[in-house]
């Protein structure tokens, strides 16, 4: 572990368990270090809970150009906060008044447990509503709201933008493209219970809920890394949530995920609290934390090709997509499979375009520079995972 990531983690644990840092380690805490820290933390969306703690321990030099930029990400959060906070009672209220039932997804429950909920940013605001009501939530949010809506309707949900710029994801399933997990995460509305909230606004049971964030967790893991935050996440949920952890653990036994829920709560007990680390810590740390909140291109496909079992077969597997991923990007095959030979050679087609090209040369550069090291130790983690 680099000193830089030593001391981004003292800082996150300070944050998590309401803590000052040890007076013994401010001295390590110079101006280079904390330009440092802003950028591992801007890439993991985290300046807000980073510079909380900076300013708490006065560690923030007065006048300073990199305090100013600290100052500037905390108010920006707030700001988010705020907007999407208010944006999404309105969106609550407009789906109560048309009798759409919902369930709001991610940071719009998580965020009700950190210190300060604006701590807890997100990018959009993530709400689940039946299949059945898609269009019908789509044309009460654009014609009431004035949301625009991208029309491009994606595996899971829909994008819309409200006047001030507000991203929504409209989804309609949680399936993430991945066969252990959507099984399970096609049936979220048996999980679903009732508020007080009101009669259509709806919440995952505390265990799906869990489930769901895991799962969503490992498929991000899967893609080049899923960033701190889930980790954050998952240490405010394990400490304040009430659930049945035999209910809980059946459900990631059957979307094959526990194994891997076991090492995140590692991580969460080696970083914040005071247990030791592990192997599987040491590789999920080097790997999350180099990858940021969405991971990196080389993290994924590197995680790819060990899947796939090797290079070549990666590549084959980049353009004779499964039918099960390959339907989402081109609908008519739900309704005629036997295309899909056809839609293959049209995605091999779609290479031609010059955007597609350049895409994958430099994936194709990316894989071969990926070392020997490298393929070992993402088989390694991927095996002790068993993802």
């Amino acid at each position: 572990m680099s000193s830089i990531t030593k001391l981004f983690l003292i800082v996150i644990r300070a944050f998590v368990t309401n803590s000052k840092i040890d007076p013994n380690l401010k001295s390590q805490f110079t101006i280079d270090v904390i330009e440092k820290l802003f950028i591992i933390a801007k890439s993991h969306d985290v300046v807000q809970i980073v510079s909380d703690v900076l300013f708490k321990n006065d560690m923030l030099p007065i006048g300073e150009e990199i305090t100013k930029k600290y100052q500037k990400c905390q108010i920006n959060a707030l700001h988010r906060y705020m907007n999407i906070e208010r944006e999404q009672q309105t969106i609550y209220k407009l789906f109560e008044d048309n009798a759409i039932e919902f369930i709001p997804l991610k940071g719009a429950v998580i965020r009700q447990y950190y210190p300060e909920p604006y701590m807890r940013t997100s990018c959009d605001i993530d709400i689940l509503v039946h299949e059945e009501d898609l269009e019908r939530a789509k044309n009460a949010l654009v014609s009431a709201l004035n949301y625009k809506s991208s029309e491009k309707i994606s595996f899971h949900d829909i994008s819309l933008f409200s006047l001030g710029g507000i991203h929504l994801e409209l989804h309609y399933n949680l399936k993430e493209k991945r066969q252990n997990l959507d099984e399970l995460l096609g049936k979220v509305w048996d999980y679903a219970v009732n508020t007080k909230e009101g009669k259509y606004f709806k919440l995952q049971s505390p265990e799906f809920y869990i489930f769901y964030h895991i799962a969503h967790m490992a498929n991000h893991f899967l893609r080049g890394g899923c960033g701190i935050r889930t980790f954050i996440d998952l240490y405010f949920i394990e400490k304040h949530i009430e659930f049945d952890r035999k209910k809980l653990t059946l459900l990631l036994r059957e979307s094959e995920i526990e194994t891997f829920y076991n090492a995140a709560l590692q991580c969460v007990a080696a970083w914040f609290e005071d247990a030791p680390s592990t192997e599987i810590v040491d590789l999920i740390e080097a790997f999350v934390l180099k990858g940021g909140v969405y991971g990196t291109r080389e993290n994924r496909i590197n995680i790819d090709q060990n899947k796939q079992g090797g290079k070549i077969k990666y590549f084959f597997s980049r353009v004779f997509i499964p039918y099960d991923n390959l339907k989402y990007k081109y609908p008519v095959l739900k309704k005629h499979k036997i295309l899909l030979p056809l839609m293959w050679i049209v995605r091999l087609f779609s290479f031609a375009s010059p955007q597609k090209r350049k895409r994958a040369q430099k994936d194709l550069l990316i894989q071969k520079g990926i070392s020997e090291d490298s393929e070992i130790t993402a088989e390694k983690m991927l095996k002790l995972l068993e993802i």
